[in-house]
């Protein structure tokens, strides 16, 4: 589909709606006051009208609804069959606006979801002779590409051929055939010069309309089958000693055993819009006519029937095709701008001398850089002629597409005598004029506007993308005299340098505009990557770099830049992700072919400082693939932060693209004096903690407490805790040394799981002697071993093994935060709290109610002030006991990031774990102070056996 489409409109009138006027009367109403009654076709009680002119889709459901009556739709019969007749009798064959089905008529269409209809062929099965002949005389083809929409019959599983091209000598000579798999799915394969090409490229026998673009190119002998827009085969393996011979016959529908006849394998379905291409189409262009779009090149064929000559079987259809919303905005933008031309586009015919819009009428059809110069020109006088008036959405979309159509302009063979005339100082101008235009795009910075355009325009990366298309298509060119090329604008600075890397080569870093703001923004190539290509025997190396000043990708607060935080210590509060600086640009062209390579750069901060505030920058490029339908997204892949200085960062990335950085924004939680005070509280009890431990195990050991599972299970906690601390009080001298790091993070992980493990065992200890006393207790030591010491080594030998290259923090020695694995520690200790959470809570209620029976057989009189001591005493005190050992005052540590209170409550209680730990079971344990007491009352009749014996002997 080629051209702007000349698009009419049905319409019906319901009788419903005015039940007391006939049909008749309503018909020769309107052919007194349009004289239009013979596009007037009267079905029963509706009639129908056509109304053969190019209006936008609101025009027209506005216009049906003046005449009370509403859009055609296709899912009613009586509507289709009367629009159908209508169609039919005036022998209109051009695409016509229809209701969508799933809507209803009295509201506004949504644009996404409107259909189109087109002139088709049918080839039904009741005949194996139907074909269709293209009337055309075609030349010789270097290169061709044919595009064409296709709904294949379900029922039909046989080789089927969508067309077929043959030659007075040689009758296979271009042809694509299909046939249904296993798998129900259309198999599609081309063959060139007689060779059969695989069947690789597919899609759903699922009986809809789909768009298939088949390319080939005879100097590289690439080839490419499209389906949907989408490249689903390619390849190189074709004969390109040769063109496609001329004088051929195209048949649509049918094989061609012999030139122009014997057809042995039928197409069965309906085809539409066929074009035909002189030349190789790019992905671009199969995208843009996969959406409805109209393309630059002029085609060999445009689709129409008229131009078919069919066999008697063949019927014209109308085919109901959904074309994207980007093809209707597209179309409502241009009939706003022809209905009420915008200030600057009235700038742009009083300078041209012209009474319509000059852009949209010569864009879609450029054909030399002279023609693209004086239009890019024109533009640029309109600009500054209009410097006191915004651009209007209208006028955005006409200038992208002019900047589009003017960086695809041909510079290749065929129009090679129009470049060499042209002037180095005359593309110089040319150049000028269009970096001024894109400049005047990204500059509208304006959400709004981004907005009412997205459905055609993508954003302000579109513009970027097209600059970069411009210059790497024209860089030879431009080169051609110089080895040094800078363009400035307000908001662009572009940098070409050209060198001859085998006499050696000077290429320097580039720097945006030299203002306070942006002398900061410099970006370079390691100067080792450029000796590689030299080594590699690459001749030449073109080096394009790129500044922008004001580019901002319009981002509403739903589609808010998402990104992990890199701050979860519960210190600073994450708000979100916003663009913070210049985007800068690096394109390298060896022998003028594109090149990826590394690149270092560094991008002043743009954002303002705010109290309680705090940015992290993330490095960041634009990847036009991440999101294909929204024009692309940030992406970090290969990207790192070298350094991070005030006001500034350097980055480092292994590709060359558009980068920028993303400031992550942080709320500040915590003051830098709580943060001091915090770190030395943490210090200080984990010191506290560790001597607490180390006193409680020599008294186990010294006193002499008896050997039972729960004083074994104590000491292998008091172990693990003591070690695991004694590490996180040596973490920060060992974060000096990146290995000494990690295995202090690795260690601090081990001991850590194993307390928390231990932790376990204690409270599945406790359950089985509180609560299930009569569990056996044979080898039952053996498990809590495995759980205390083998759980952590299998979770951390399992997580370096998974993980090893993201397993350690940046800055500090402890698990990375900014990936899942820390989860490795997180997830256990949430379960190990849960279970003990458990157990507690099922310990105290078997105590209270101990409590209460002893209470009543005890002292049955005493009043109820003393039995709510009691009970208070009964529930506090297992508490007390038991919330060291199980680790439940670790849950402060999720909420840390709620208030500083809490982080307080944190340290106290986490910091002081084993100080707590030496009184409860060890100063005021029953069990040991009475051993304490039997060793103290040994000691000293040992002592005064000692003494007594002493005396004897003197």
């Amino acid at each position: 589909m080629n051209g702007v489409l000349d698009t009419g409109f049905a319409l019906f009138f319901l009788m419903m709606v005015c039940k007391n006027e006939p049909t008749y009367t309503w018909a020769d109403r309107v052919g007194d006051s349009h004289g239009t009654s013979k596009l007037v076709h009267l079905v029963s009680n509706t009639a129908f009208q056509l109304v053969n002119t190019s209006v936008a889709f609101s025009e027209a459901e506005s216009f049906c609804r003046g005449q009370f009556s509403s859009l055609a739709s296709m899912d009613l019969e009586e509507e289709y069959n009367g629009a159908q007749e209508l169609l039919q009798l005036t022998q209109f064959h051009t695409p016509i606006w229809v209701r969508n089905p799933q809507k209803a008529s009295t509201n506004p269409l949504d644009l996404s979801k409107n259909y189109l209809l087109f002139p088709a062929i049918h080839f039904p099965k009741e005949s194996r002779e139907g074909f269709a002949r293209v009337n055309l005389s075609f030349p010789a083809l270097s290169s061709v590409s044919v595009c064409v929409r296709v709904q294949w019959d379900i029922e039909w599983t046989e080789v089927s051929t969508i067309f077929s091209y043959a030659s007075p000598v040689f009758t296979n000579e271009f042809q694509l055939r299909g046939q249904v798999d296993m798998q129900e799915h259309i198999l599609l394969a081309l063959i060139i010069h007689g060779k059969h090409l695989p069947y690789k490229a597919s899609f759903q026998n699922d009986g809809m309309w789909h768009h298939i673009c088949v390319t080939w190119h005879r100097r590289s002998g690439d080839w490419a089958i499209y389906v949907d827009g989408i490249k689903k085969d390619m390849g190189s393996d074709t004969d390109n000693s040769r063109d496609i011979l001329g004088d051929g016959i195209f048949i649509l529908g049918q094989d061609q055993d012999s030139f122009g006849g014997n057809f042995t394998e039928p197409f069965y379905g309906a085809i539409t819009d066929l074009n035909v291409w002189n030349m190789s189409l790019d992905t671009r262009h199969v995208t843009t006519l996969n959406v409805c779009l109209a393309i630059n090149e002029e085609p060999l064929f445009s689709w129409s029937p008229k131009h078919l000559s069919s066999h008697p079987v063949i019927k014209e259809v109308q085919a109901q095709l959904f074309c994207p919303e980007r093809y209707l905005k597209m179309k409502q933008l241009r009939d706003s701008q022809d209905s009420q031309p915008t200030a600057f586009m009235n700038k742009i015919m009083k300078i041209s001398n012209i009474t319509q819009p000059v852009i949209v009428q010569h864009s879609s059809s450029l054909s030399s850089l002279a023609h693209a110069s004086a239009l890019l020109d024109i533009s640029v006088q309109a600009l500054e002629d209009s410097q006191q008036e915004e651009l209007q959405p209208t006028d955005m979309v006409s200038l992208i597409q002019l900047l589009s159509m003017a960086a695809d302009v041909p510079t290749g063979q065929h129009h090679s005598v129009d470049a060499t005339n042209q002037s180095r100082e005359g593309l110089h101008e040319m150049s000028k004029d269009y970096i001024k235009v894109a400049d005047s795009i990204i500059s509208q910075d304006s959400v709004v506007k981004w907005q009412a355009i997205r459905e055609v325009v993508n954003g302000p990366m579109d513009v970027v993308k097209n600059i970069d298309h411009f210059v790497a298509r024209l860089s030879p060119v431009l080169m051609a005299e110089t080895d040094h090329l800078t363009i400035h604008s307000h908001n662009i600075k572009l940098q070409v340098q050209q060198q001859s890397l085998q006499k050696g080569f000077t290429i320097s870093g580039f720097c945006g505009p030299t203002t306070e703001l942006s002398s900061l923004d410099c970006i370079s190539v390691p100067h080792q990557k450029i000796l590689d290509l030299q080594n590699n025997g690459f001749q030449k190396f073109t080096l394009v770099n790129t500044w922008y000043g004001s580019l901002r990708p319009p981002v509403t607060p739903k589609d808010n830049i998402s990104m992990t935080p890199t701050v979860t210590d519960g210190s600073q509060r994450y708000l979100g992700t916003i663009m913070g600086s210049s985007v800068i640009s690096t394109t390298a062209l060896c022998d003028d072919q594109p090149v990826s390579m590394a690149v270092r750069f560094q991008l002043k901060h743009r954002a303002q400082s705010r109290a309680g505030i705090v940015y992290d920058p993330i490095c960041a490029f634009w990847d036009f693939d991440l999101i294909p339908e929204s024009g692309g997204w940030w992406n970090t892949k290969g990207c790192e932060v070298v350094s991070k200085e005030s006001g500034f960062t350097v980055c480092y990335c292994n590709h060359t693209t558009n980068f920028a950085l993303l400031l992550q924004v942080f709320e500040t939680q915590r003051s830098p004096e709580n943060e001091n005070i915090l770190q030395v509280l943490t210090f200080i009890g984990c010191g506290v903690s560790l001597c607490g431990l180390l006193f409680t195990f020599i008294i186990f050991i010294v006193v002499g407490v008896p050997k039972s599972d729960r004083t074994t299970v104590h000491k292998n906690l008091i172990i693990s805790l003591g070690i695991a601390e004694l590490l996180l009080m040596c973490s920060d001298w060992a974060s000096a040394s990146e290995g000494a790091c990690f295995m202090v993070t690795a260690l601090l992980h081990l001991f850590f799981m194993s307390s928390f493990s231990w932790m376990l065992v204690e409270g599945l200890l406790l359950w089985s002697k509180v609560v299930s006393v009569n569990i056996n207790d044979d080898h039952r030591m053996k498990i809590y071993y495995i759980i205390g010491w083998g759980l952590p080594v299998l979770i951390v030998g399992v997580t370096l093994a998974v993980s090893v290259e993201k397993y350690k923090a940046d800055n500090h020695c402890w698990l990375n935060v900014k990936t899942n694995t820390i989860w490795a520690f997180v997830g256990p200790v949430i379960f190990v709290m849960t279970i003990n959470a458990v157990v507690l809570c099922r310990v105290v209620m078997v105590t209270v109610s101990s409590a209460r029976r002893r209470a009543k057989m005890l002292t049955p009189s005493l009043s109820s002030k003393f039995q709510t001591f009691d009970l208070t005493w009964a529930i506090a005190r297992p508490l007390l006991i038991l919330l060291p050992v199980l680790g439940l005052t670790w849950l402060c540590g999720v909420l840390v990031h709620l208030s500083v209170v809490v982080a307080y409550v944190f340290i106290a209680l986490n910091a002081f774990q084993g100080m707590f730990i030496f009184l409860v079971y060890a100063v005021y344990n029953s069990e040991v102070r009475r051993h304490s007491a039997y060793c103290q009352r040994h000691c000293l009749l040992l002592m005064k056996h000692i003494i007594r014996t002493h005396l004897f002997y003197m």
